[in-house]
């Protein structure tokens, strides 16, 4: 995948584009195991482990309805708050990647820090499932 631009990616929310977005982070973790034994030395050995996977999303606060932060909101409130997103780029090239999984939201706030500042709102996810990593070919 060649350098992107973070503008020429995109988050979709349900298969719907997240409109209004200044900042997007996806984390990805793997755990290990401790499989030290007496005969291990001074040395640790250890076993791949689970992966877990997270990302936080930041927006300038408009929750109309053509930007999807409307439908976050409500699905925070409510016990839908799961489903399918999409992060890549927005026309895949040869090469790209996008990422690809189930999610539940964690965490929603909204920040006025400034009579002179917009509105800005944040989201955090946590994956449920595996996250699928894809090549556009």
């Amino acid at each position: 995948m060649a350098v992107k631009k973070g503008r020429e990616l995109t988050l979709t929310w349900g298969g719907t584009k997240i409109g209004n977005i200044t900042d997007i982070s996806l984390s990805v973790d793997g755990e290990t195991i401790n499989i030290s034994d007496f005969d291990s030395g001074e040395w640790n050995d250890k076993l791949a482990g689970r992966k877990d996977w997270t990302m936080d999303v930041s927006v300038f606060h408009n929750p109309e309805d053509d930007t999807v932060q409307g439908t976050l909101e409500s699905d925070m409130f409510t016990q839908g708050r799961s489903d399918d997103v999409s992060f890549g780029p927005e026309t895949p090239q040869t090469d790209d990647v996008n990422y690809d999984g189930t999610v539940i939201m964690s965490n929603f706030s909204v920040d006025a820090s400034g009579a002179d500042e917009a509105v800005t709102a944040s989201f955090s996810f946590e994956g449920n499932g595996s996250l699928t990593r894809n090549v556009a070919t």
